[in-house]
């Protein structure tokens, strides 16, 4: 996730269905004596594609998970056609707990506003007044607060705030939860490595201006509040919890945020609804075009005005996660996105293009109504 700045004057610059996948198994060292209830609560609109893989590789450190979702983005276009049933399947197969739908409003009230905006933020943070900030950021840090709320329902004691494209090596996130509990932090955060175009790209340089939030002591009673202030590092103004006593940044040998930004089935719909939109490219089809024609060797294209200069080169690195590779249709259904169910369970192909594959019957049926017309 890259925040815009909401006409901020500082810069944000961003840098189980298959059980057997070696990423999603549970640690065996984990054990179940445990001081700590984590809850996650994931923002979807998009990116569902990685969702599942997302979820992979925290579920054997997290206790529940729910997924504040809408179908409208905060700009008004449409999911894709697979989203709900993507989701439904997840929460069947246990690795979704609780789905809980959200829809976005361009009118919030100056009350509402105030009631998520930080009463301790100062004006020249963002950049004038109340009324400056879009209302897409209300509609973030509404669905986020609305995941801790239901992470306290569930009885949790800590929480997470997440979207799809992130990720984390669940050994490294229980060693840090645990030292969280032991040292009393309240709220902890950790740095980023970005990916490009698939899952075996890094891009470089290391970010290490911003860091991401990662676990919040419920127990303290702070709300998430927009541009809540005191962080001594850069941080997504939307994830903040509003006030700290005893914040911790995790080095990067102990905790690092894998951020799959740039690995997407749908490129386009990233760019045309990524709250901070304002600070990417405008001629979208141009981007969009070099994007997918991008191959190692040929110069870097990202659509963000400051990290395209930002980031100079990429490493070819392991698929730490079993991300799919998303130019392969075949590695995942055309209409949910997900995976097979197992390795030694393929997808079916259409048989008229022969072009298409899906996890079921079902999925097939459901996205007949807009695949006939490719269909050749």
């Amino acid at each position: 996730f890259c925040c815009q700045s909401f006409h901020f004057s500082f810069l944000f610059v961003v840098v189980v269905e298959n059980l057997l996948v070696g990423s999603s198994l549970p640690d065996p060292s984990m054990s179940n004596t445990k001081k700590y209830k984590l809850g996650v609560g994931y923002n979807i609109f998009d990116g569902e594609e990685l969702l599942q893989h997302s979820i992979y590789s925290i579920r054997g450190v997290v206790d529940y998970v729910c997924v504040v979702y809408q179908t409208i983005s905060n700009f008004g276009i449409k999911c894709s056609k697979g989203l709900e049933t993507n989701l439904q399947k997840m929460k069947e197969m246990g690795l979704i707990d609780e789905l809980i739908f959200y829809t976005p409003t361009s009118r919030f009230t100056d009350k509402e506003k105030l009631e998520l905006v930080s009463p301790d933020v100062k004006e020249e943070e963002i950049g004038g007044s109340l009324l400056t900030i879009s209302p897409q950021f209300f509609n973030e840090i509404k669905k986020r607060e609305i995941g801790r709320q239901a992470c306290i329902s569930a009885g949790c004691t800590h929480f997470m705030t997440m979207d799809a494209d992130e990720f984390y090596h669940q050994s490294d996130l229980k060693k840090a939860i645990e030292k969280m509990v032991e040292n009393s932090y309240d709220v902890t955060a950790c740095r980023m490595r970005t990916f490009y175009h698939s899952a075996e790209y890094e891009l470089l340089p290391p970010d290490n201006i911003n860091a991401v939030i990662v676990v919040c002591d419920l127990r303290t009673k702070q709300p998430l509040r927009m541009a809540a202030p005191g962080y001594p590092v850069l941080v997504d103004p939307t994830r903040r919890p509003n006030k700290f006593t005893n914040f911790h940044l995790f080095p990067r040998n102990e905790l690092e945020m894998y951020h799959f930004t740039l690995v997407r089935l749908n490129i386009r719909s990233k760019l045309e609804n990524v709250s901070n939109r304002g600070n990417y490219v405008t001629d979208v089809d141009s981007f969009v075009r070099k994007f997918e024609r991008w191959e190692p060797g040929l110069p870097l294209v990202h659509p963000h005005r400051n990290l395209s200069s930002f980031f100079q080169e990429v490493k070819k690195v392991p698929n730490w996660f079993e991300i799919p590779d998303f130019q392969v249709k075949k590695s995942f259904c055309h209409f949910c996105s997900l995976r097979p169910p197992s390795p030694s369970t393929p997808l079916s192909r259409c048989s008229k293009c022969k072009k298409v594959w899906y996890c079921g019957r079902e999925c097939q049926k459901k996205d007949w109504m807009y695949h006939k017309i490719d269909c050749k």
